[in-house]
């Protein structure tokens, strides 16, 4: 049997110190991305009304090495007179950050003799510092007051930044300004691709449209362009980049950051001998955020077995495995040449293939060993990843349930393994639990208390003989177990067909299981077709976009269809009845039409995203008597063919309840509105658009239909335009219940001259410099409104 844990014994083994040279962290310097988000945090820490800054975006895209460089940044060390970066583990508590922010400020915390002593002594340490603290890796909110951080003490100019991947956590942590990390450009993705693969590019140039395909599919994420540029320097065989490109290609319904998951192990693929890969997988067991000693890992290494020879011999072995896998972009060294660190992205991906191959490795298969001691795991506080396997155990140890930071438990194919105790669900951090193979009797409702599980997988005992079932239990599941396991991305469920026991209770498993939205991987014994067609039209596998979700939950009658490339019977039927819609990623449709949109009598509500054929929302040919005459909100998210909102001439009625209509990142839009559309908009209470770069007008005039006749839209009290950089005119018209007004990087609109504003306005928002450059023909209209307009910086 083996585990991982610290405090391994040193077995006398002792590894030379020494220095990685000409090895550095992979950083991107002086990228777009970075550069932008470092100045809007330089901007932000000089205004006294902001205490706390998030960043945010996926794993991989230069969040940390925007924090590094505001440690390093001149300006920020004569800002501030103590900088302190913390990486936040996933297991992180109260104390550990506590001891981590007493390191930086030289002080000991080893007094205090409780978490809120230790508090008490940070906050009047820190009330007397002018302080940057930088968490990089938050996953979710910390109470910065209960570990001693001072808040509300604007006089002190102290700063936190935070980095997350997801904007939730900024929001959770009550930041003042958040900015999200914006991808590389294409351009700068090949340069950087380019610095990492070397000269191959330049001495085999028949590979680069190969290589550029490849750049392509990393979506301008640095690491990933990193890591593989790194692992293709020594691969010129074309047959070679056409099958990277081909698995990276492959269609996936992974999530993003899976996908960057599987690009990165090209690189992890490309190391040279096991004892390398499994010298990377043990690294990732270390404590997050804690720097790994090279000659720690190195001894480990050849205690466990990884490394095999001579000890001088496993000793050079070892510093040239770990030279390989900083060469990979897969370490990081720190400044004293001495550490080595993991980023947080490449760590999931360790964590990712031991959770998938440890079926092969030969950790702890004996079926020999029946039991363990109770007290075995007492010493084990730090184990995470635990593989019992192809062993006689009856039952698990109790001590092993005070494993709390336990991520992997591994129990395949133990035959004699028929229960897991309620104890199970003590394991809060676990995010992996794969009983495949050991056929237990049935899965504890505590599995639903594991808030942090990912994957489970579970074989249920069925005896071949049905009159057995009367000495069993009468359900492998109880009601609300799988529905509480909110971040499941895998789940498999191996039964017997004809087991009544999962018939008893496979119609509640069905429906909680539709409602996972992280769940990317299935496997399900569906006994009824009819089932199978209840988790099809209502499975929800898809974010919403930002803001959204929590307004398309508020309706009883909810469809979403993602997906599709085709528009099925069952789909149109249910449409009839539907309160709200929401389509993702249908690869053929062409408009809403096409899902017999004058049947949808009952919608109020209507999301589309990223639906690449859709040209126009509505196609109005045919005779109708009106079209969606129940909308109220209508939201159109990245449609990179939306050419307009609607062809041809619809029926009197239509649209005639909309009240809001939100038209984000449509590029090929050139306007909004015909003018002759606007009669049926008289309810229209807001409208916003955004990063819809070839709008040029809002309302197109339709001279030779409506002779110039100046628009109306009388219930309108809030616009918003929002990055368009061709919009030169909002129209001819008035909106006389108009209240406020948000303008944003809209450099071509000069005046507004012909836009009649209300006199109801309270509120303009937009950039001084462009209010200041407007044209007014009255300056009475200017004075009138200079009271209401409110400057906002181009950074907001």
């Amino acid at each position: 049997m083996t585990t991982k844990r610290k405090g391994l014994s040193e077995r006398g083994i002792m590894v030379a110190v020494r220095k990685i040279l000409g090895k550095s962290a992979p950083k991107v310097n002086a990228k777009r991305s970075i550069v932008n988000t470092i100045n809007k945090i330089l901007g932000y820490a000089k205004c006294t009304s902001v205490e706390k800054i998030g960043i945010y975006g996926v794993g991989g895209i230069g969040k940390t090495s925007v924090l590094k460089a505001l440690i390093d940044c001149h300006e920020v060390k004569t800002m501030f007179d103590t900088l302190i970066l913390l990486t936040v583990s996933r297991l992180w508590t109260r104390r550990d950050i506590q001891d981590d922010i007493a390191r930086h400020l030289s002080i000991s915390l080893a007094g205090s003799q409780s978490d809120d002593h230790a508090a008490a002594e940070l906050l009047t340490e820190l009330t007397s510092r002018k302080f940057l603290l930088l968490l990089d890796d938050v996953k979710e909110r910390i109470d910065l007051d209960a570990i001693g951080v001072p808040s509300k003490n604007k006089k002190s100019g102290s700063k936190v930044v935070l980095a997350a991947k997801d904007r939730d956590i900024c929001h959770a942590m009550a930041v003042d300004k958040a900015t999200k990390m914006e991808f590389l450009s294409a351009e700068e993705s090949w340069t950087l691709f380019h610095d990492h693969v070397g000269g191959i590019f330049d001495s085999f140039p028949q590979i680069q449209p190969l290589l550029k395909d490849i750049v392509n599919e990393c979506s301008g994420l640095p690491l990933v362009l990193i890591v593989l540029g790194k692992a293709l320097r020594n691969h010129n065989n074309p047959v070679v980049l056409k099958m990277a490109l081909h698995e990276f290609q492959s269609p996936s319904e992974h999530e993003t950051q899976t996908n960057v998951i599987q690009q990165l192990k090209f690189g992890y693929d490309q190391l040279k001998g096991a004892d390398a890969k499994d010298c990377f997988l043990f690294a990732a067991l270390y404590q997050e955020g804690q720097g790994i000693k090279v000659s720690e890992l190195i001894r480990h290494c050849i205690q466990e077995g990884f490394i095999s020879g001579h000890l001088t011999d496993a000793c050079q072995r070892g510093h040239d495995i770990v030279e390989s896998l900083l060469d990979a972009g897969l370490l990081e060294t720190t400044d004293d040449g001495l550490t080595v660190t993991m980023h947080d992205v490449i760590r999931d991906l360790a964590f990712w293939i031991i959770s998938t191959k440890l079926e092969d490795s030969q950790f702890m298969r004996n079926m020999n060993l029946r039991s363990i001691p109770d007290p075995f795991f007492e010493d084990m506080p730090y184990l995470q990843v635990l593989n019992l396997s192809q062993t006689g155990i009856k039952s698990l140890p109790t001590s092993l349930f005070k494993c709390h930071k336990l991520l992997v438990l591994v129990l395949r194919d133990c035959p004699f393994l028929l229960e897991l105790p309620p104890e199970i669900g003590n394991l809060e951090h676990l995010e992996v639990l794969d009983l495949q193979g050991t056929e237990i009797s049935k899965l504890p409702p505590e599995i639903g208390t594991l808030s942090a599980l990912k994957l489970l997988r579970a074989s249920f005992y069925g005896p071949i003989d049905t009159a057995e079932d009367v000495d069993l239990l009468t359900e492998f599941l109880q009601p609300e177990t799988i529905s509480r396991v909110l971040v499941l991305k895998e789940l498999g469920l191996v039964v017997r067909p004809g087991d009544p026991r999962w018939d008893n209770c496979v119609e509640p498993v069905i429906e909680e299981t539709a409602d996972l939205k992280e769940l990317t991987n299935l496997h399900f014994y569906f006994p009824h077709a009819d089932s199978l067609d209840f988790f099809i039209n209502n499975r929800f596998v898809s974010h919403l976009p930002v803001g959204v979700e929590f307004d398309f939950d508020q309706f009883d009658r909810c469809l979403r269809f993602l997906h599709g490339d085709i528009v099925p019977d069952a789909v149109v039927r249910v449409l009839n009845r539907a309160t709200a819609f929401y389509l993702d990623h249908h690869f053929t449709v062409c408009s809403l039409s096409e899902f017999d949109v004058d049947n949808m009598k009952e919608l109020k509500f209507c999301v589309v995203h990223e639906c690449p054929n859709m040209h126009a929302i509505i196609n109005g040919m045919g005779e109708v008597d009106s079209l969606l005459p129940s909308l109220e909100h209508l939201r159109l998210h990245s449609l990179w063919n939306l050419r307009s909102l609607w062809e041809n001439s619809v029926p009197s009625g239509s649209f005639s309840e909309l009240k809001t209509l939100s038209v984000h990142t449509c590029p090929k839009l050139k306007y909004i509105f015909t003018s002759s559309m606007l009669q049926h908009l008289y309810n229209l209470e807001e409208l916003v658009v955004e990063d819809c770069g070839s709008v040029s007008e809002i309302i197109k005039s339709e001279a030779e239909s409506d002779g110039g006749t100046n628009f109306s839209l009388p219930e309108l009290k809030r616009m918003t335009f929002n990055n368009m950089p061709d919009l030169i005119s909002i129209g001819n018209g008035s909106c006389p219940s108009l209240r406020q007004i948000n303008i944003h990087c809209c450099p071509k609109l000069k005046n507004l001259r012909d836009f009649r504003l209300a006199k109801a306005i309270k509120e303009i928002r937009a950039e001084k410099e462009w209010w200041d450059a407007l044209y007014w023909e009255e300056t009475e209209q200017l004075s009138r409104l200079e009271r209401h307009f409110t400057p906002v910086h181009q950074d907001d």
